[in-house]
């Protein structure tokens, strides 16, 4: 079989995983799928968006979906790297576990037909990260919002929620239902930019494992879905660093203001620091195969300093989210 038709198989298999989620038309509604698209780039194609808006199949959506953001690659890397973008599929798989990967090898091991590669991102990770941007936005408001101001912990319950028990009736909590209707709209775009960047970030960061050649990491990817044995060591914490740098490399050509590039860079940070509080509340690492989430976090600030000044004070922000999420794995129970 070739990449794509890889993906294809792995999305209708997805409903016989347990923690598979059959989303209906209207778990996917017209607000969602804005929130995955960024309407600050101008090469979007019209009818792709009028079509993921319109759509009353579900599935429709979710190619829709995937098709955006595969279109992202092309526009950051400014198409540099066609000929390996040719041979690569993306889907977005209807499970609810929080994970993303690529691979060059089927579930035996042999190199697909077309000696291409597959990324893959399962659909609770957006809603996730949907759900993490919101508890941003909400311990964040200031000025006139700042009345509205809330303690996000219960956004971030939910957020574990989706990874612990795959449970998609969280997924309503993305939306600013419990804020007045006249600002929904607002919090709703700016939650909207700060999610697609993440997945951007994600889509990349798998990209560049394919422009590196990082094909034992992508093996690695393939033995966790099949659930074998999975050792590495500091050389594959390296090609994950290297990953993660050409992905922030490329969203931040296309930044418009360095507020803009810091701005990007807080998103994935913010990510990452809750898989680190995740992770101290399960009392073991999630996934074998990447590097200790806050090293990552300061490895890309570091690469973020070597280009431009942190004239806000970003690395006192990490440093308040990272205390912030350690003040919630504290307050969590288990049970």
């Amino acid at each position: 079989m070739t990449s794509f038709e890889y993906v294809n198989i792995k999305q209708k298999e997805a409903l016989k995983f347990k923690d598979a989620w059959n989303l209906t038309t209207n778990d996917i509604d017209k607000d969602e799928i804005l929130g995955v698209l960024d309407k600050e780039f101008p090469n979007y194609d019209k009818n792709l968006l009028d079509r993921v808006i319109n759509s009353d199949n579900h599935q429709q959506a979710l190619e829709d979906f995937a098709t955006s953001l595969f279109n992202d690659i092309k526009y950051f890397t400014d198409n540099k790297y066609n000929k390996l973008y040719l041979l690569t599929g993306l889907g977005f798989i209807r499970r609810g576990s929080l994970e993303a990967g690529c691979i060059s090898v089927d579930d035996f091991g042999k190199s697909f037909d077309n000696n291409g590669y597959s990324i893959l991102i399962n659909i609770g990770l957006y809603y996730a990260v949907n759900i993490l941007v919101k508890s941003i936005i909400i311990e964040n408001f200031q000025n006139d919002l700042e009345k509205y101001k809330l303690n996000g912990d219960y956004l971030l319950n939910d957020a574990l929620k989706i990874y612990l028990k795959h449970d998609d009736t969280v997924i309503e909590s993305m939306k600013f239902n419990e804020f007045p209707v006249e600002i929904r709209n607002n919090l709703s775009i700016i939650q909207s930019n700060s999610s697609v960047r993440l997945l951007q970030f994600v889509a990349l960061h798998e990209f560049g494992h394919i422009v590196n050649g990082d094909l034992g990491i992508m093996n690695l990817y393939h033995d966790s879905l099949v659930n074998k044995q999975i050792k590495t060591d500091n050389v594959a914490y390296q090609k994950e660093y290297k990953a993660d740098i050409f992905a922030l490399e490329h969203i931040l050509k296309k930044d418009k203001n360095p507020l803009s590039m810091w701005g990007s860079f807080y998103t994935i940070s913010y990510f990452f620091i809750w898989i680190w509080g995740l992770e101290k509340i399960l009392k073991r690492k999630i996934s074998n195969i990447h590097p200790e989430p806050i090293d990552r976090v300061w490895n890309l600030y570091n690469y973020m300093l070597k280009h431009i000044k942190d004239e806000h004070n970003y690395k006192e922000l990490i440093n308040k989210a990272i205390e912030r999420i350690d003040k919630w794995t504290k307050n969590y129970n288990l049970t």
